[in-house]
């Protein structure tokens, strides 16, 4: 069983940073509660308001959990994330597995 890294990168509307980190803190909870899995949201420290929503996992199978809460759109707090993104279009996401 090979450890895993799994990313979700986009950029949130500067206005809105103070309610998106409040969503995220319920969003923490449902995942921890549905996949089993924490995870950290991380600021760019050169480009504010570029966030990254990162998963450090002991399994490569969660990150599939992971990815359908978050394709689950039925699930209101997921919808909401998008009202604070500057560009829904542009989200970046990446998995690593390890290597050594």
């Amino acid at each position: 069983m090979s450890k895993a890294l799994f990313s979700v990168s986009y950029e949130i509307i500067p206005d809105k940073r103070d309610e998106y980190l409040e969503l995220m803190k319920e969003i923490k909870t449902l995942v921890k509660k549905a996949a089993g899995v924490d995870f950290t949201v991380f600021e760019d420290a050169e480009r504010p308001f570029l966030m990254s929503e990162v998963y450090y996992v002991e399994d490569k199978a969660k990150i599939t959990k992971i990815k359908e809460i978050q394709d689950n759109k039925t699930d209101s707090l997921f919808t909401r994330i998008d009202q604070f993104m500057l560009d829904p279009s542009q989200v970046i996401m990446r998995s690593f597995e390890e290597a050594v």
